[in-house]
């Protein structure tokens, strides 16, 4: 596993057969609670069991997650930024 020193977002690597590549896949980003200040991670399975917000365009534009340390309501958008993976996390 890595964590990235950006966005802190933790990765497990993976080897694709015998060569030199290598896939990334996305456990959990590292945030922190606005309510609180304690950290949390927004793991995939987090983002799948909360609601999404509909944007004007009627597109989903954020999450809202709940903090496990206080229960505050969180909105949390991605962006995603040409050529990066994974996404960037705004809270």
């Amino acid at each position: 596993m890595i964590v990235c020193d950006s966005c802190h977002a933790e990765m497990e690597v993976t080897r694709n057969g015998g060569g030199e590549d290598f896939e990334l896949e996305l456990l959990g980003i590292l945030t922190v609670c606005p309510a609180c200040g304690e950290e949390f991670d927004v793991t995939e399975d987090l983002l799948a069991a909360s609601p999404t917000v509909t944007g004007p365009d009627g597109e989903p534009s954020v999450s809202v997650v709940t903090c496990p340390h206080c229960r505050a309501r969180i909105e949390l958008e991605f962006e995603e930024e040409e050529g990066e993976n994974p996404p960037d996390l705004r809270s």
